[in-house]
């Protein structure tokens, strides 16, 4: 006597339904509840990759403002100097040499943090293009491998911007040794 079972579950004695072939019969509703069951982990796994994805640009918005604010320091002190330079304000050489050392640390700590955003950016991507392998679609997998990795002379935005700290770090040395030099 055949008995009907869900596809994939467990037929006479605990024995797999591909152990009871001969007495097994799949029948359409066992059918239709697996698919719905695959079809409710992938709509399972979109969701959970699109709260991911959005997650990720949430952090790569507060990465940016703490980014501007770095900005806009250095350029502030950076004025600071030049204005008191330029204007012969009376500030003291020492008082000088802390803002370009204030300034030369703000710096180091900008480099610092992009960095960090950078190894998570690099995780979080990887992350991102593991998951996609089980949805229909695979933009983040497409745009890294079909479009950025065989580009020439491709240089990613995290190489780009490490740039600004560092220029900024040499500004408050070039500032400070000039400072220094112009005092003896």
């Amino acid at each position: 006597m055949a008995k009907s079972v869900k596809a994939g579950g467990q037929g006479e004695k605990g024995r797999s339904a591909t152990e009871n072939l001969d007495s097994t019969v799949v029948t359409p509703d066992a059918v239709s509840a697996g698919k719905a069951e695959r079809d409710a982990r992938s709509d399972q796994m979109a969701t959970i990759y699109e709260m991911y994805v959005k997650n990720t640009e949430n952090h790569q918005d507060r990465v940016h403002a703490l980014l501007r604010l770095f900005l806009t320091l250095n350029l502030g002190g950076l004025s600071v100097v030049g204005i008191a330079i330029k204007q012969g304000m009376v500030l003291s050489l020492r008082q000088l040499l802390l803002i370009s050392a204030a300034g030369a640390s703000f710096s180091i700590i900008w480099m610092l943090l992009l960095r960090s955003a950078i190894y998570l950016y690099r995780a979080r991507y990887s992350v991102i293009r593991e998951m996609e392998q089980g949805l229909a679609a695979r933009p983040f997998t497409m745009e890294w491998n079909d479009r950025l990795r065989e580009g020439k002379g491709y240089l990613g935005i995290g190489s780009i911007l490490m740039l600004m700290p560092v220029v900024f770090l040499l500004l408050y040395i070039g500032v400070a040794l000039s400072l220094v030099l112009d005092a003896i």
